[in-house]
């Protein structure tokens, strides 16, 4: 781990992920699977330092003028409309999606956030908390680590999420509102329980859990399998999101850089035309 990390960003007492063979990085990691197995959320409350919240909010604060802002109509699954299908049906519903992103290209490569992201003890802890041999950084050029910026008065709807897994930080909490509700794995591989998607979409709320989150935890989310929102908020939310994949060299689709960012970096036609592996969803 370099020394940025190690000492400044993550608290290394209460989360020792330098220390992997320590009894309390084996407690860590036992409750955090425990609470992913549980509903398939994670939150590990103070996992920066003070000092590293300090360093994260002031990086975002400086990029946040340069996200791209965008505002579409998208259903939870981000597919075309299918008129062959009811109504109601959940495919069918959709609502505004208002997202700004910072693309990866705009962080430096020595300040705190791809330090994190690029942290091998980092990348240990997260494998062993996801139950994986070993996770690689999402080699997207624009979408590997990017940040969320969510100005005032907006929320961001029920969706899916295109990678299996979401690693977060919140740099900077809104003024109001602003809380994430998700619904526990509501879809399994091979059932994606329409029925039940829809009733969240009309606004059932039995099957919706919610939590604030704060700067300084650490979130990581299953957000493949759990429809999921951030509520509407009064003023403006920062949050930092790291992007990991199974697979190396792992980038998205070039039409999700183009809605996310605006555009497109050679990467992604390169990956095409080498076979690399995609992330689509």
């Amino acid at each position: 781990m370099n020394d940025m990390t190690n000492d400044v960003l993550v608290d290394v007492q209460r989360y020792p992920i330098d220390q992997p063979r320590s009894n309390i990085y084996k407690t860590v990691v036992a409750e955090a699977q425990q609470q992913l197995a549980d509903d398939g959320c994670l939150v590990l409350r103070e996992f920066i330092t003070p000092l590293g919240r300090a360093l994260f909010e002031a990086e975002t604060e400086q990029v946040a003028p340069g996200a791209w802002h965008s505002e579409s109509m998208v259903n939870p699954y981000n597919t075309t409309d299918d008129a062959s299908l009811p109504i109601d049906d959940p495919r069918r519903m959709f609502h505004p999606h208002r997202a700004g992103f910072v693309a990866a290209d705009y962080l430096a490569d020595d300040g705190p956030t791809k330090q994190l992201w690029r942290c091998s003890d980092f990348h240990g802890f997260l494998a062993a908390v996801v139950g994986l041999g070993e996770v690689y950084t999402y080699d997207d050029p624009l979408a590997g680590v990017v940040v969320n910026v969510m100005r005032d008065d907006t929320d961001l709807e029920w969706h899916y999420d295109a990678n299996e897994f979401v690693v977060s930080l919140l740099t900077k909490q809104p003024d109001e509102g602003g809380a994430f509700e998700y619904c526990p794995n509501i879809r399994e591989s091979g059932h994606e329980h329409y029925q039940q998607v829809g009733s969240v979409l009309r606004g059932d709320r039995s099957l919706v859990k919610t939590f604030d989150l704060r700067r300084g935890d650490l979130q990581v989310f299953f957000g493949r399998y759990s429809l999921h929102r951030v509520a509407a908020l009064r003023g403006e939310r920062h949050t930092i999101i790291l992007g990991y994949a199974r697979e190396p060299r792992t980038i998205g689709p070039a039409a999700r850089a183009q809605m996310l960012f605006g555009r497109t970096h050679p990467r992604h036609h390169e990956a095409v035309t080498n076979n690399e592996d995609l992330l689509t969803g």
